[in-house]
C-alpha cells in the first residue's frame, strides 16, 4: 500500500491523498447504535434523571430516522446534521418533560450534546496501526494529505 501511494505522490508534486477517517484511520471497538445508547445514558446523568437514558435513546432514534427520510425525501443524503438535530431533539424531549433542561438555549444544549457525542466516540476509537505508520512515511516525505468524513 505504501509504495503505491508513494509512487503515485513521486510522479506529481499536487498530489494529494485523501483517506476515509471510519475503517480507514480508525476502528470503533464497539457497534456504532451502542455510541447512541452510551450517549443517551451519559445525557441522562446530565439532565439529573429527569429522563431516562432509555427513553432519550427511543426519542432520538425515532427523530433521526425523521430527518434522514425528510433529507432524502428533498433529494438530499441519508444524513442528519447535529447542529440541525440538537435543537429538534430537546424541544421534542422537553414536549413530555418539562423539566428537561429547562432555562438551556438551543444553542447551549448543542454544544452538550457534542461534548457527550465526541467523548463517547473519543472513548470507542482507536487508530489503526499500519496507516499510523504509512501517515507517518507519508508526512516525513511532505506529501500532502487529507481526511475526509461526513462525521459530525
Amino acid at each position: 500500500m505504501l509504495n503505491n501511494l508513494l509512487a503515485r505522490a513521486a510522479e506529481d508534486d499536487n498530489t494529494c491523498i485523501c483517506f476515509d477517517y471510519f475503517d480507514t484511520l480508525v476502528t470503533r471497538t464497539v457497534k456504532p447504535e451502542y455510541t447512541k445508547q452510551m450517549a443517551s445514558k451519559l445525557l441522562s446523568l446530565a439532565c439529573g434523571g429527569v429522563v431516562g437514558a432509555g427513553e432519550l435513546y427511543g426519542i432520538r432514534r425515532k427523530l433521526e430516522r425523521e430527518m434522514c427520510e425528510q433529507r432524502a425525501a428533498a433529494g438530499g443524503e441519508l444524513e442528519f446534521y447535529l447542529p440541525e438535530f440538537a435543537p429538534r431533539f430537546l424541544k421534542k424531549v422537553r414536549d413530555g418533560h418539562q423539566g428537561f433542561f429547562r432555562g438551556w438555549e438551543p444553542e447551549k444544549f448543542t454544544e452538550l450534546l457534542l461534548d457527550i457525542e465526541l467523548t463517547v466516540e473519543k472513548s470507542t476509537q482507536h487508530p489503526l496501526a499500519e496507516v499510523v505508520g504509512v501517515l507517518r512515511e507519508l508526512n516525513k516525505r511532505e506529501v500532502k494529505t487529507a481526511m475526509i468524513s461526513d462525521f459530525y
